[in-house]
């Protein structure tokens, strides 16, 4: 029986941006955004860190972590040929490239006619979101229904629909992990978590990720529908039998 790959959903280091990693030197770092790193820049108290982010001038230190930037998933694995290895690869400046899982491109808006009879798909999509100011401010979930029309699938925030695509990732060999060719969303890293030390395994951003995000990633993906933590998934489903219940849009 083959062993199933462990996953860690996590961001890149400022080390791995910098020089560690080999296949961003060759493609570049730059995003169409900013986005976090999981490198803390200063820690004085859980409301004063803060954390370097990437913007197309390179590593730009200081960022409080209650703020918003881009979220660029990498997701590690102790296993990664296991992970990858019914995933068809393609090649982008000689670096392998590989779709793994999809989630809704916030780029790309579709035209829905307003007449239109949407139908659910079963699945949602979660974004954290920022609600209130300073000391009463709270980390929140905000979540989309999918549906499909036409053979597309896609969310809708308040009036604008946006089309659900496969997400693809350069493969980083020497370092087994794949790494998002683009930010996906955006979140703060840390805003009420108690026990939050600096350390971006303590973040609720880091949670997020490693729960609901790679839970919806992964359901794309068949074979690896026996990977999935049995008590995230019902924790999602309930959540989804409630439906919505926030007021926060894209």
């Amino acid at each position: 029986m083959t062993e199933k790959p462990n996953i860690e959903v996590t961001l890149l280091s400022i080390e791995e941006v910098e020089e560690k990693s080999k296949v961003l030197r060759k493609v570049g770092i730059d995003c169409k955004e900013p986005y976090w790193t999981s490198s803390p820049s200063s820690f004085l108290a859980r409301n004063e860190a803060r954390e370097f982010c990437v913007a197309s001038s390179g590593p730009l230190p200081g960022n409080p972590v209650t703020a918003g930037y881009g979220v660029r998933p990498v997701l590690k694995s102790d296993n990664l040929d296991g992970l990858i290895k019914n995933l068809k690869i393609t090649y982008e400046n000689d670096i392998e490239v590989v779709e793994y899982g999809q989630y809704p491109d916030l780029e790309t808006e579709l035209d829905i006619p307003n007449n239109v009879n949407l139908k659910p798909t079963g699945k949602t999509y979660y974004y954290p979101y920022k609600k209130g100011k300073l000391l009463k401010a709270f980390y929140l979930l905000n979540d989309y229904p999918e549906y499909e029309y036409n053979g597309q699938k896609f969310i809708k925030s308040v009036i604008t629909y946006y089309l659900v695509k496969p997400v693809k990732f350069y493969v980083d060999r020497e370092n087994s992990m794949l790494i998002s060719k683009g930010v996906l969303f955006s979140s703060p890293i840390n805003i009420d978590k108690k026990d939050y030390n600096g350390d971006f395994e303590t973040s609720q951003l880091y949670q997020f990720l490693n729960n609901e995000f790679i839970k919806t990633l992964m359901s794309e993906n068949i074979n690896d529908k026996d990977v999935l933590d049995t008590e995230i998934e019902s924790q999602i489903s309930n959540k989804e039998n409630k439906g919505h219940q926030k007021t926060y849009h894209l």
